[in-house]
């Protein structure tokens, strides 16, 4: 087996322009879409809820509408028409209430690692930058030096190939002719006693 000479080193982890861009867009998709539900659900004039978006789920939501319409279905004072239409309007509440909070814990659960805060109604991401360097980092494989080192090898014989042609004067082939000549060690002695390489 021929030795491999080492060439440069290839770096051990990558992060491609192409990747950054389009987690960029993801991640930017995600936030409006997290932003948007979190406004809808503080928006909801009768849902009494916790305002940290990180601490609304599904069971809050749940227990706020359930003692709602337990309090509903309790009195003494509605009919029984008017409580039916009561626990329908607040069931159309929590439907609506918790497609936003799935919304707003998919974003969390997407993106653990932001570091988020919240403003009012609007939650702002402090490191985007080292998410989208974290989220888009890419392992290059050992295998990628050894094939880097074995083209290296190739070019620098090519270039060695040429600089010894030169010095002696001899007719270039084209890279296509040497590689596609299956030389046997008598051809290629022979091609050279007829005087096919000057």
């Amino acid at each position: 087996m021929v030795e491999i000479r080492k060439h440069d080193s290839l770096p051990s982890i990558i992060v491609r322009e192409e990747d950054k861009k389009e987690f960029r867009a993801d991640f930017r998709s995600a936030l409006l879409s997290c932003n948007a539900a979190l406004k809808r659900l503080l928006d909801m004039p009768d849902l009494e809820i916790q305002n940290e978006a990180i601490a609304i789920d599904a069971d809050c939501v749940n227990r706020f509408v359930d003692e709602r319409i337990n309090e509903i279905m309790s009195t003494k004072m509605m009919t029984s028409d008017n409580k039916k239409s009561a626990k329908k309007e607040w069931e159309k509440i929590r439907h609506a209430a918790l497609e936003n909070v799935q919304v707003i814990q998919n974003f969390f659960t997407g993106y653990p690692d932001a570091e988020t805060r919240q403003d009012g109604d609007t939650i702002v991401c402090d490191n985007v930058d080292a998410l989208v360097i974290e989220h888009c980092k890419r392992v290059v494989p050992k295998d990628a030096q050894v094939h880097y080192d074995l083209w290296c090898a190739v070019r620098d014989a090519i270039d060695e190939l040429r600089a010894w042609e030169r010095e002696r004067d001899l007719k270039k082939f084209t890279l296509e002719g040497v590689l596609r000549h299956g030389f046997t060690p008598e051809q290629f002695a022979k091609w050279w006693c007829e005087g096919s390489f000057y």
